[in-house]
């Protein structure tokens, strides 16, 4: 137990404020179900298990498929796959790392975003998992909707993520 103690406490450190928030965030959602997401690039997360749940839960759906042991690649894509299908069905809008829409829709028409998403999220993508978070953040916390402007959301976003990280120590989400 001592032991575990010690890695959590070195994890932690190492995490930046953006980290510890999304861990936070993603660990209250996946305590309904028993789960824990330790850091953006780990296995679970690339396999599309955390994933998929987490799009469960917000949405109140199930997935079409689920491979809780995926062997290959083929079944980690299909788990984010499902994840990404349960999002758009739910009309849960994407944006970048960085709370904008616009990299996102820059992407060639042929390209999905969903599609896009769930091939970084599988790749380890911490940009892909940092789009994924502030999404779910933006659409269960904020309330944003497929028709609010990107602008819109990213004033709401940060003014969500001043008000939850006020009293922090280290933490200063400034004004612009």
């Amino acid at each position: 137990l001592k032991r575990r103690q010690q890695r959590a406490a070195s994890i932690c450190a190492e995490e930046t404020p953006q980290q510890r928030l999304f861990r936070k965030w993603w660990n209250h959602w996946l305590s309904e179900r028993g789960l824990r997401c330790t850091s953006p690039t780990e296995d679970r997360i690339r396999s599309g298990l955390l994933v998929l749940a987490m799009a469960e839960i917000l949405t109140g759906e199930e997935g079409d498929v689920v491979h809780v042991e995926p062997q290959d690649e083929s079944e980690r894509r299909e788990n984010h796959l499902a994840a990404m299908a349960l999002l758009r069905t739910a009309r849960i809008p994407l944006v970048s790392a960085n709370g904008s829409s616009r990299s996102l829709k820059e992407l060639p028409a042929a390209v999905d975003q969903y599609t896009h998403l769930a091939t970084q999220l599988q790749q380890g993508s911490e940009a892909a998992f940092a789009s994924l978070t502030w999404s779910l953040i933006l659409h269960v916390d904020v309330g944003s909707r497929p028709s609010c402007p990107s602008h819109c959301a990213l004033g709401e976003l940060l003014t969500w993520a001043r008000d939850t990280c006020e009293g922090y120590a280290g933490v200063d989400i400034g004004r612009t």
